[in-house]
């Protein structure tokens, strides 16, 4: 059944497209890059403004910061991405992430 449905990623695009938001110097840049903040790429993938702002905040700038995101995006869509219940990465461990056995460090 996997063979159904095939959804296509254009990442050099991608990686383009968040290196222009990402390098763009003006504080209305949101304004400008409409196509990263739709709601269609948040829904497929989990590319959120957050996901951005966190990229611009910690001075990713280039394509070697850029592209490994956007490959786990596209890798892993919403299931694995910030803010999704359930996930490891959503600020709550997920209960196949929990070891309640394992000593707290």
């Amino acid at each position: 059944m996997s063979g159904l449905v095939r959804i296509q990623v254009d990442t050099p695009a991608l990686v383009d497209a968040i290196l222009a938001y990402v390098n763009d110097p003006r504080a209305d840049r949101n304004a400008f890059h409409t196509d990263l903040l739709s709601d269609e790429l948040e829904h497929q993938l989990g590319l959120t403004q957050d996901i951005l702002e966190a990229l611009l905040l910690d001075g990713a700038s280039n394509r070697e910061d850029v592209e490994p995101l956007v490959g786990y995006l596209v890798a892993y869509g919403v299931a694995g991405v910030a803010g999704t219940p359930g996930t490891a990465l959503d600020g709550v461990p997920s209960m196949s992430s929990t070891d309640v056995s394992a000593p707290r460090l």
